[in-house]
Order: C-alpha cells, then sequence, then structure tokens
C-alpha cells in the first residue's frame, strides 16, 4: 500500500512517487518520514491505562481500535468489511492509516471495496463535537420534533455536504412533513372512496 498511501486525499500529496526531497518529518519529533504514524504509543504514567509488551508498556495507536474491531466483526478475507464510512474530516489521517496497517496485516492490495465520507454537521457555523460540548443527543431532539421530520430533514441534504443544523432547519422538515402528509391523506380518501381502504394512512404529522 505505501505506493498509494495518502489515495483517499490526494491533495495533500503524499504518495511516495511524490515530494521525495520532504520525505523527512519536519520539526524534529518522534517521526522519520511525515507519513508515520504510531502503532503503539507508550504509557510511562502508571495511572493511565496500559500493557506491558515486547514494545514495552503501551496502549495501541487509535488508527489500531477500528482495524481491530473490523477484523473481529468482518474476519479476514479483504474486502473485509465490503463498506466503510465516515466523516469526511476521518479520510486523513485516521482512515488512510486504517488501509495501510490492515493491507500490511493481510498482505493484500485492498482491504476496504468502497469508502462513503460523510459532510460534517455544524452548529451555530462549529463542528458538533462532543468535546466542544455543541451536541444535542437524538432523545433532546426528538423531545420537541418527531422522527419522521429529523429523517426528512437528513434526506433534504446530500450525504457528503456539511449540514448546518437549527431551529430553522428543524422547521423546513417540519413544515415538508405536514406537507406530505396532507398529500398522502387526500390520496388515501381518493383511492378508497371515503376510507383509508387497503392502501392505510399516512399517520398524521408529528407522530412517530
Amino acid at each position: 500500500y505505501g505506493s498509494r498511501y495518502g489515495a483517499l486525499e490526494p491533495s495533500r500529496g503524499l504518495h511516495c512517487d511524490h515530494d521525495h526531497e520532504e520525505e523527512n518529518a519536519e520539526g524534529g519529533g518522534e517521526k522519520r518520514n511525515r507519513r508515520d504514524f504510531a502503532l503503539w504509543k507508550p504509557v510511562s504514567d502508571p495511572a493511565v491505562a496500559g500493557w506491558d509488551s515486547s514494545l514495552g508498556r503501551g496502549r495501541p495507536g487509535w488508527h489500531i481500535e477500528c482495524s481491530a474491531f473490523c477484523r473481529a466483526m468482518f474476519g479476514d478475507v479483504p474486502p473485509a468489511p465490503y463498506l466503510h464510512s465516515g466523516g469526511r474530516d476521518l479520510r486523513f489521517p485516521h482512515h488512510e492509516n486504517e488501509i495501510a496497517q490492515s493491507q500490511a496485516l493481510f498482505g493484500g492490495d485492498r482491504w476496504v471495496q468502497h469508502w462513503v465520507h460523510a459532510g460534517q454537521l455544524n452548529i451555530k457555523g462549529l463542528k458538533m463535537s462532543k468535546s466542544l460540548k455543541n451536541y444535542t443527543t437524538i432523545q433532546e431532539h426528538l423531545s420537541g420534533s418527531s422522527a419522521r421530520a429529523f429523517r426528512i430533514f437528513c434526506l433534504l441534504h446530500r450525504y457528503h455536504a456539511d449540514v448546518t443544523f437549527g431551529e430553522d432547519r428543524a422547521a423546513d422538515a417540519a413544515a415538508w412533513e405536514r406537507s406530505f402528509a396532507s398529500t398522502f391523506r387526500i390520496l388515501a380518501l381518493h383511492l378508497s372512496d371515503g376510507g383509508y381502504g387497503a392502501y392505510g394512512a399516512f399517520p398524521a404529522a408529528g407522530s412517530p
């Protein structure tokens, strides 16, 4: 995989056939190459979770976690998994390093068949993030809105586009829900001569 490292985000110029004069990492840190990433992180503080190993006490690098549970769930025969998704911000370095270490382990030239990267969900101009404490849980949102309206909100945007979540966007989705509910009720009445018949009724806006 080394010659294709950086394929998920080619604009970064990380392919091995680019910028040979800049191979060495800058800044004089632990990296010997700007493409290096940690498979095992040393842990010296006994209060921090770690395990003894031939590399010393430490813990797996964070890219290892996802590769490990993908292997546990989908097995060793590539493409495994067939489809892998995540936020657009995970293309590099996280997904790129997952590919590199997994293909090195399996000795193949393909680990995942298809990658799908979604846009970011923003609130008040900032990415929704647990660390920023600017997130809203599904349970909190559904206390004032229906699950169907939230599904419509998601369908109103392209999967790879960034989305700004706010009261105005939620109101747009609720308006679409009311429009769909009204349309399907009228259709049901016409198709069943005044009753819902075999076609059933589209639940009223605001119901689950």
